[in-house]
């Protein structure tokens, strides 16, 4: 669903036509909030990612990363030489980072706040870092002016009623409707409780719970 008629659907759900009240930017702003937390609990895209690997450097950027099910490193170039790399608990990875080794990588760390993922030992040539895992989607953008830039959500269809549940208990919050907010946001648990039922995990090395504000 594109972006413009899922405002309006849930303009029409709430009887709540545009106003400084209820912006189309607070909508945007709690839709991304929800597809987050769906995405992060449902673990709903599966992707990989890679990065240049530059000599003498163990850290790497890799956006939207959840959690990752396997991580490769390749020597030189995708052609090179292949290393699986085995997980490592991030503070100890970091400690061992303090020594003065170099090599061929055998090692990862998912250092979620950053939004990196480590290695070790630190490489000693360039190379290639793949990432199988879990991903979150990109955010949520609405511009009437300029439809061009707009970003649609993108999960599934069925799940788009968790959009609608969460902006729902967050409207009702924001009117300080405990009753009414506390309603929606059990149905939202209830929801995602039933899909994460019928949803195979793949072992990753964990998604990290996502924080929304209140407002």
């Amino acid at each position: 669903m594109d972006i413009a008629t899922f405002i309006s659907n849930i303009r029409a759900e709430l009887d709540e036509p545009e106003s400084s009240y209820l912006s189309d930017e607070q909508i945007v702003r709690w839709a991304n909030q929800a597809q987050r937390l769906v995405c992060a609990r449902l673990r709903l895209f599966y992707d990989t990612s890679g990065a240049e690997v530059t000599a003498g450097t163990p850290d790497y950027e890799i956006p939207n990363l959840l959690g990752v099910e396997r991580a490769l490193f390749y020597t030189g170039s995708l052609t090179g030489a292949q290393t699986t790399l085995k997980r490592m608990d991030l503070r100890r990875l970091l400690d061992e980072l303090k020594t003065t080794d170099t090599g061929t990588p055998y090692y990862y760390a998912h250092d979620v706040p950053n939004r990196r993922v480590v290695l070790f030992p630190t490489p000693s040539e360039n190379g290639v870092l793949m990432i199988y895992g879990h991903f979150l989607p990109d955010n949520i953008y609405y511009d009437p002016n300029n439809p061009e830039t707009n970003v649609d959500p993108t999960i599934p269809e069925e799940h788009l009623e968790l959009l609608n549940l969460w902006i729902k208990y967050k409207f009702a919050a924001m009117q300080e409707d405990l009753q009414l907010a506390s309603y929606y946001k059990d149905a939202f648990d209830r929801e995602i409780r039933e899909a994460r039922s019928v949803i195979y995990f793949a072992e990753t090395d964990g998604a990290p719970e996502i924080q929304v504000d209140y407002y």
